[in-house]
């Protein structure tokens, strides 16, 4: 074996569309030698092609639980009592992933999730044993299953994992290394246009939500469809037409089980349109009863902490809820610290109640009668979505959420914060990391909430942020890009790869 060989990091690529994937191999042929590409099912057998003699792997197989491409290049292992040990910790958080698949909520049942996490993580300890995997990059923090195992054996194996964070405000792609721990050093040596452009940002969040909210977020407010019964048949006939236009021509590119006697991983447009139909359905079901339980005075209390949600399923949650995804027990854990005298504003996030058309909106996944009759508890009072968020965060003692944007918005609008989960904020002045309940009862004793947020220091955090990232690359898009704009974009990756990839040598 050559000098240069030995220096080439023996590596996994996951969730990148094909050009882009050929690109990174040749812009790091020099740092990188590829053993398994992991593709969407629409470009598996081009990749196949393609990128041979690299091995590939579909996706949508992986994560249920099928690996015929590695199962005749791996001696498999056994689940022995080491490994059982070991990944116990990362049990209950990729069962909970499942549910991101598991269109009905009971197709998949517990003993097959069981089964796949077991096969999924024997397999992996075989490949990156026996391949000597050095590096795992993903595009994104890894939320569902297959994918989330692999990381965690990597970590288990010394294997270096990048994976690409979404930072909202910014609208840019951060590189990290782990899953667990997302927190930065502030640095005072920034550019100051960096600092300018920080400062515009927290002022531009102390305006009305319209104009402060990010171009990102605004984005996912569409065309409310579900509004009126002749918007929702309309549209419905729409998607039921396409279904049935699109049967036999191409599958959906969704990966959702609807079948319990078989997993349907990618199943056709007409299923998925029938499927959408009855999850509308579902939706609006759930979006008159939790109105229902609103409260009727939404004039705001003296004392509350307000308590925003997150829309699931999502990575904000599982992974990154650090295990706080049940937003019902996060709520009876404020519950049992309230002060005398407080309240807790509940108010769901808006995306939960929209509908799945052009986007896969799945809120009715993790929503349910039982779920939102859970939140009936006292001192607990339930707003509308549509209530101003703004006016919640400037009137509470404090805010509290597991993960999110509100976070950067509760401290840029000078209110402190608790998060439970692992994310970008966690630098964030103003906002605590809490992981159990002892510390947020020492936050409430200590009256924590009440430290004033350094707004320069928040700038400087932002600034930070802003050099340490990089743009809002496409890298996923399924439509074949230009060479040259594939180039450009893998051009601007590779240098912060390369940064990560050469910082411990």
């Amino acid at each position: 074996m050559s000098t240069e060989s030995k220096a080439l990091k023996k590596c996994i690529i996951s969730g990148f569309q094909l050009e882009y994937v050929e690109e990174l191999i040749r812009e790091c042929r020099n740092e990188l030698d590829v053993k398994l590409v992991i593709v969407h099912p629409d470009q598996y057998q081009l990749a196949v092609e393609r990128l041979s003699p690299i091995p590939v792997l579909n996706r949508f197989d992986s994560r249920n639980g099928i690996f015929d491409t590695l199962d005749s290049t791996v001696t498999p292992k056994v689940v022995d009592r080491n490994i059982r040990e070991y990944y116990s910790a990362h049990l209950e958080t990729s069962l909970v992933m499942f549910s991101r698949m598991d269109g009905d909520g009971w197709t998949i049942s517990c003993d097959e999730r069981l089964r796949v996490f077991w096969d999924t993580v024997v397999t992996w300890e075989a490949f990156v044993e026996q391949n000597e995997i050095e590096l795992f990059i993903s595009r994104e923090i890894p939320h569902f299953p297959s994918e989330y195992l692999l990381a965690r054996v990597c970590e288990r194996y010394s294997a270096k994992v990048i994976m690409s964070e979404f930072i909202e405000y910014l609208e840019r792609r951060r590189l990290v290394t782990s899953i667990d721990d997302r927190s930065y050093d502030i640095r005072s040596d920034v550019e100051p246009s960096n600092l300018e452009d920080a400062r515009k940002l927290i002022e531009r969040i102390n305006k009305h939500y319209k104009e402060a909210v990010s171009t990102w977020i605004s984005s996912f407010n569409l065309k409310n469809r579900e509004t009126g019964f002749l918007n929702f048949l309309r549209s419905s006939i729409y998607l039921l037409a396409y279904g049935v236009y699109k049967l036999g021509k191409e599958r959906s590119g969704i990966n959702i089980a609807l079948n319990r006697k078989k997993w349907t991983q990618d199943p056709s447009r007409l299923a998925i349109a029938w499927y959408f139909f009855k999850a509308r359905r579902r939706i609006m079901h759930l979006r008159r009863f939790y109105r229902n339980m609103c409260s009727e005075d939404l004039s705001l209390p003296e004392k509350y902490i307000y308590f925003a949600p997150n829309y699931q399923p999502e990575m904000t949650t599982v992974p990154d809820g650090n295990g706080f995804h049940n937003m019902v027990e996060v709520l009876k854990l404020l519950h049992a610290c309230l002060p005398q005298g407080w309240k807790i504003i509940y108010k769901e996030h808006p995306a939960t109640f929209k509908v799945p058309y052009k986007i896969f909106f799945r809120g009715h996944m993790m929503r349910s009668e039982q779920f939102f009759k859970e939140l009936a508890l006292d001192n607990v009072l339930i707003f509308p979505p549509e209530f101003d968020s703004f006016e919640l965060i400037d009137r509470s003692q404090f805010i509290v959420s597991v993960n999110g944007t509100i976070l950067l918005e509760s401290v840029a609008r000078g209110k402190n914060a608790i998060m439970f989960g692992n994310a970008w904020h966690e630098a964030l002045p103003g906002v605590k990391k809490i992981s159990m309940k002892s510390e947020l009862d020492d936050y409430l004793q200590t009256e924590g909430w009440k430290q004033e947020i350094d707004r320069n220091r928040l700038a400087y955090a932002l600034a930070t942020l802003q050099e340490d990232t990089i743009p809002l690359l496409m890298l996923m898009k399924k439509r074949v890009q230009k060479r040259d704009f594939v180039a450009s974009e893998i051009d601007i990756f590779s240098v912060k790869l390369r940064e990560i990839i050469n910082e411990d040598t």
